[in-house]
């Protein structure tokens, strides 16, 4: 007799064991819950953050465009592929011409027949070319600022 009672009363214990075992996990499963709810909030602040750092990425490039006077890229492009970005020959590139598919060689050219450059047409962008460049633009009542953008270009390409 005294086994049995000691038998039922282990056997109780192990019950109340499991039905504290049971309410602890009601209580994790509450608390991960609640984190989830918390971490999808914080989630959806920062994807709001984003799309307004997108936003504003977009003004500034626009701003960029219309103050340098260069054509907006995005419209041509045919995907969305990253733009790549290559080691260029200082020889060959120039900060002074801002139109796509034009190279000094062509605007030296245009200068020379235009009566503003008298160097050689070397692809070389030095002072001479600028001098000229500065000067077509004044002649042509054009921003006299030796950079070479669409409106510059639309007036000296009358001259290849």
């Amino acid at each position: 007799m005294m086994g049995k009672r000691l038998s039922l009363i282990v056997f109780c214990l192990f019950l109340s064991g499991c039905a504290t075992t049971q309410k602890s996990a009601k209580v994790d499963l509450q608390d991960m819950q609640s984190r989830i709810v918390f971490l999808e909030d914080e989630m959806s602040v920062k994807d709001q953050r984003i799309v307004s750092i997108q936003d504003e990425l977009k003004e500034l490039k626009q701003e960029c465009m219309r103050k340098y006077d260069a054509p907006d890229i995005s419209s041509s492009r045919k995907n969305d592929q990253p733009f790549s970005v290559s080691k260029v020959n200082s020889s060959t590139f120039t900060e002074v011409i801002r139109v796509d598919d034009v190279s000094a060689n062509q605007v030296q050219l245009a200068l020379k027949n235009a009566g503003f450059y008298d160097g050689a047409v070397d692809g070389k962008i030095g002072s001479k070319t600028k001098e000229g460049i500065k000067a077509f633009q004044k002649a042509n009542n054009l921003t006299a600022d030796g950079v070479v953008g669409r409106g510059t270009w639309v007036k000296l390409k009358n001259h290849l």
